[in-house]
């Protein structure tokens, strides 16, 4: 597998984890797992689709909170008790265009505008962004 590849899934899937895990119950060890599984799916569920030159439909901000649904749904079979709202929101929250918003070119308004956006704060997945 390609370094650059495996660090940017990395790079998606930790701050997916994190966001899920600072909103998500955490209170027992399966809920723990729930959640960070779930941060994680929502984190590269984008990039699973294809890349943002591939597919950037799943790279738009009019289509992803539609990939978060079906991952919230799932989600929501585990925490009974919990509001869907609040799973649904975290899974949109999980980070995914944010990331690649601050790392290289976004077509946030896809099937409307081609134009991309960057920030160009970081380089998403270079290996030595991980040690600051």
């Amino acid at each position: 597998m390609d370094p650059y590849l495996l660090f940017h899934l990395l790079s998606h899937a930790l701050l997916g984890a994190v966001i899920s895990y600072c909103f998500l119950p955490r209170d027992t060890w399966k809920n723990l797992m729930i959640c960070l599984c779930s941060g994680v799916l929502c984190g590269i569920i984008p990039d699973i689709f294809g890349d943002r030159s591939v597919a950037p439909l799943s790279h738009s901000i009019l289509f992803t909170p539609f990939l978060a649904l079906g991952i919230a749904y799932l989600t929501k079979l585990f925490y009974k008790k919990t509001s869907f709202k609040l799973i649904w929101g975290s899974s949109i929250l999980s980070g995914h265009l944010f990331l690649d918003y601050m790392g290289h070119d976004l077509p946030a308004f896809y099937p409307f505008s081609d134009k991309s956006y960057i920030m160009g704060a970081i380089t998403l997945g270079d290996r030595w962004m991980w040690f600051p």
